[in-house]
């Protein structure tokens, strides 16, 4: 088996997507196939290749294998996090997490630790957001901070953790990808006003539904528990996203119209 990065993907809301498209099936694969192909692109540039198997809503990206002569793993990480970001200004929001370990995959099987400990990570994230595993962040800080690319981000300082430089935010005992910062450092730090906007738009839609969710679902006496608790947990999950795009556009110094409060 080799060492390679793994990231296991869940794409959030997916059973509400089928729900509205129940009569006009292959409408709603049209559409999840054009943002998949729209984002998947991403995932490939001049160093960096992610092999990808899709299941419905679960995505398995496996990176080629990792040495010193190989891509560094924040060359992965940007591009994992550029391809979240596609994803998101096209409507899908991703949980999931990336690990660092062994891994034997030959197009049909998929097998090692680093899924194992992605799956862990995954089936316990509760936010739209990519988990790094421990490990991970730590070896690829430490490749970081002794390797010449370290002056890629020199420029988005002001945006970056501070522990590392890297495109992570921590977040009490967890780390994750900060997809906004990789679509950043991707787009050469000049992010497209526009793709932000839409960005703060498709949050500011998932909310208003949210929102609407939330209030019919406690204002009927004979709501269940378990309808309570996933309109909580879904309000709660786009909440998180309006913080966490706000943050992002208040350090890029953003225009007030890319806020999620102006749509």
């Amino acid at each position: 088996m080799e060492t390679r990065i793994v990231a296991l993907l869940d794409v959030l809301g997916f059973r509400q997507h089928l729900d509205r498209y129940r009569n006009n099936s292959d409408r709603g694969l049209e559409l999840y196939r054009a943002a998949w192909e729209g984002a998947r692109i991403h995932l490939h540039d001049t160093t960096v290749r992610w092999s990808q198997r899709v299941l419905t809503d679960n995505i398995v990206l496996i990176g080629d294998s990792v040495g010193q002569e190989g891509p560094s793993l924040f060359d992965f990480i940007l591009a994992a996090g550029r391809f979240q970001f596609e994803l998101a200004i096209r409507g899908f929001w991703l949980r999931g997490a990336v690990c660092l370990g062994e891994v034997f995959e030959d197009g049909e099987f998929v097998y090692g630790a680093a899924l194992a400990e992605a799956h862990s990570l995954e089936v316990n994230a509760e936010f739209p957001r990519i988990v790094v595993s421990s490990q991970l962040k730590s070896l690829a800080v430490r490749e970081h901070l002794v390797s010449s690319k370290s002056s890629k981000v020199s420029d988005l300082a002001h945006l970056a953790d501070a522990n590392g430089m890297l495109p992570f935010i921590r977040d009490e005992d967890q780390a994750y990808v900060d997809y906004l910062l990789c679509y950043h450092q991707k787009a050469m730090a000049k992010p497209s006003v526009e793709a932000i906007r839409n960005h703060a738009g498709r949050i500011a839609v998932g909310l208003e539904m949210a929102e609407r969710d939330y209030e019919s679902v406690f204002g009927d006496e004979q709501s269940s528990l378990a309808h309570k608790t996933a309109a909580a947990r879904l309000r709660a999950k786009l909440r998180w996203l309006v913080n966490y795009h706000d943050s992002y556009c208040r350090l890029a110094h953003m225009g007030a119209d890319c806020f999620v409060s102006e749509n």
